[in-house]
């Protein structure tokens, strides 16, 4: 790259900096008017019957304190049992 790099001057590298900014902001200029002008929704989506809605879930008010002492007891347990383990 370095060797092609040396042949041109630098004049001709800001003209092909140049023609590389004008293209690319062309592409970019064509897909947001593309997009706007475009319906693709319903190309992306497809209309099948088995999706469905999920059901409501119902979350309680307030929580079960006796699966919060549960889960305190079981982490006592494991605390125990990895200080056991370590030497």
């Amino acid at each position: 790259m370095q060797r092609q790099d040396v042949k041109y001057s630098i004049s001709q590298k800001k003209l092909f900096l140049l023609l590389f900014c004008v293209a690319i902001a062309a592409i970019h200029i064509v897909r947001l008017f593309g997009i706007g002008t475009t319906n693709t929704t319903s190309e992306r989506i497809p209309e099948r019957s088995s999706i469905t809605t999920p059901n409501t879930i119902v979350i309680p008010d307030s929580l079960d304190i006796t699966l919060i002492r549960q889960y305190q007891q079981m982490k006592k347990r494991q605390d125990s049992l990895m200080r056991k383990e370590k030497p």
